[in-house]
């Protein structure tokens, strides 16, 4: 509530300046009036679910209520011509009502249906609300606001009152308390992470740091061998079909089962524009890997922070919300058509490379972004020139990038589809063709081969032949509509491990040590 008590304090504002902007021209408050009626509107046209809402984006709507209201009733030609319309009024006296039932209805309907509600759907579900709210207005909000006898007996009402918010304290918990099945009886065996053995490379891992007596090898470091086919669990996984009694994590608790860089503030936030100083893994060595991207980087982290323990590197996180590692992308949909945090972040992301002495730095991005101009996924080849940017930049500060691919998208929040689902696991699966975009995929790659840079595909990681599973054994593969858990990710580390610490161990040992 604080931090929303600013809004209420504009209104209040107005209120106590009132006698003040009564003096002013009518002229000016009809303009004014009809230039806060264009905000409201806007708002409601431009802000969706998917952005920051409220906060800064909260300014639009409350500033154009607040300028409708300093126009007032009285100003010639101003918005209250149009306001005033009988069956404005008749929606206005109806408004709180309204507010109240439009969202229980939309989430009911959007559950019942198991999908996203078409625009004549939400319609219809609009209609209902609004014929719900009528009836609750005239049958039980107006009667008891006019009531004579709780007008008379202030006591009286106090207590109707204190009755019925501890009423609704009451449902609120025996709801919350309520058990609800969300796994069936059966008991899954943990996968095993085991990989085509023309597909991995292991290596022993690094014991020693390279000193000035290391003999530094001829020739470039090992490349990354990715995996060809799919491992077996998650060709297991797609023939899934109930949700287990032990599933980790649970479908109560998946949302939680993210990196602790996120709860730390390593992982920053929209607004902010300096990367924080984190410092993982080894923190005494003086080889230094980074992190670098947005969410779907951060994922990684739990895996990275694992095998830089292991082979004594030092690990840098530089990720941020939402915040793509191409400078050609400057949107996102939880800012809006412009995200201007991002840019500065990633000006400061590389001065913190040169100041970390990063050697090695493995990057992602989700690649499903909207171009605000057309409305769809930026096109391949923005992608593909703003990584033939970065690369070579990258190259020049003397850093090996590796390029990660991104992780599937199984077009639903996973953990909500599966509690609807808990005997039919199949039907919030994606198949690999709509959860793996290959074209960005390889665009991705090809860019980084172009560019003489190493890439890590953990496509067959994730997917099998034709299905993108979202549980395979007892583990759970996504928190949400597009992340992978940490449970998961700690599942991969020995994957990634074999798949990436031999090029980073051979870039380590070509460096002259002074």
């Amino acid at each position: 509530m604080h931090t929303r008590a600013w809004e209420l304090g504009i209104g209040a504002l107005v209120a106590l300046c009132w006698k003040y902007i009564e003096q002013l021209p009518h002229i000016l408050r009809a303009t004014i009036g009809w230039c806060g009626l264009a905000a409201i509107i806007v708002s409601g046209l431009l802000i969706t679910e998917k952005m920051a809402f409220p906060g800064e984006l909260a300014l639009l709507p409350v500033t154009g209520t607040a300028l409708v209201l300093m126009a007032g009733q009285h100003a010639r030609w101003g918005p209250q011509c149009v306001l005033s319309l009988k069956p404005l009024q008749w929606i206005g006296a109806r408004s709180y009502s309204i507010y109240l039932w439009h969202w229980p209805v939309l989430i009911i309907a959007e559950s019942h249906a198991g999908r996203g509600l078409t625009v004549s759907e939400r319609l219809i579900a609009i209609v209902c609300a609004v014929i719900a709210a009528s009836l609750s207005h005239h049958f039980l909000e107006n009667p008891v606001r006019h009531s004579v006898s709780l007008q008379a007996k202030p006591r009286l009402a106090l207590m109707v009152g204190g009755a019925l918010i501890v009423s609704s304290l009451v449902v609120g918990l025996v709801l919350r308390n309520s058990s609800v099945a969300l796994s069936t009886d059966v008991v899954a065996e943990a996968p095993v992470a085991i990989a085509a053995t023309t597909s991995t490379v292991v290596s022993p891992k690094s014991t020693t740091i390279p000193s000035e007596t290391t003999t530094i090898p001829d020739g470039p470091p090992p490349s990354i061998v990715n995996a060809t086919t799919p491992i077996e669990a998650v060709i297991a996984g797609a023939f899934t079909d109930a949700v287990p009694a032990n599933l980790q994590p649970s479908l109560r608790g998946a949302s939680g089962d993210k990196p602790e860089i996120y709860d730390n503030g390593c992982h920053v936030g929209l607004t902010q524009v300096e990367p924080k100083i984190c410092v993982y893994g080894d923190v005494a060595s003086d080889f230094t890997v980074a992190l670098y991207g947005d969410s779907h980087a951060a994922q990684w982290f739990p895996a990275l922070n694992q095998i830089a323990i292991d082979h004594q590197w030092r690990l840098v996180i530089l990720t941020k919300m939402g915040c793509t590692t191409i400078d050609l992308i400057t949107a996102n949909s939880l800012v809006g058509p412009t995200y201007p945090g991002c840019r500065p972040w990633r000006e400061k992301v590389l001065e913190r490379f040169v100041a970390e002495n990063v050697r090695v730095v493995l990057m992602t991005s989700s690649n499903r972004l909207t171009d605000p101009a057309t409305g769809q996924p930026f096109a391949d080849s923005i992608v593909k020139a703003g990584h033939a940017t970065l690369l070579p930049v990258l190259q020049n500060m003397g850093i090996k990038p590796i390029v990660i691919t991104d992780t599937p998208y199984p077009g639903t929040d996973v953990p909500i589809c599966l509690s609807k689902a808990i005997k039919n696991v199949g039907s919030c699966a994606v198949s690999r063709a709509k959860g793996i975009r290959a074209n960005r995929q390889r665009t991705s790659i090809d860019v980084a081969v172009e560019n003489g840079a190493q890439y890590l595909d953990i496509s067959n990681w994730v997917c099998s032949l034709d299905t993108c599973p979202v549980i395979t054994g007892n583990i759970l593969m996504y928190r949400d509509s597009n992340h992978l858990t940490t449970t998961y990710v700690q599942f991969l580390t020995p994957l990634i491990e074999a798949a990436i610490s031999p090029y980073i161990e051979g870039v380590r040992s070509r460096i002259k040590v002074s």
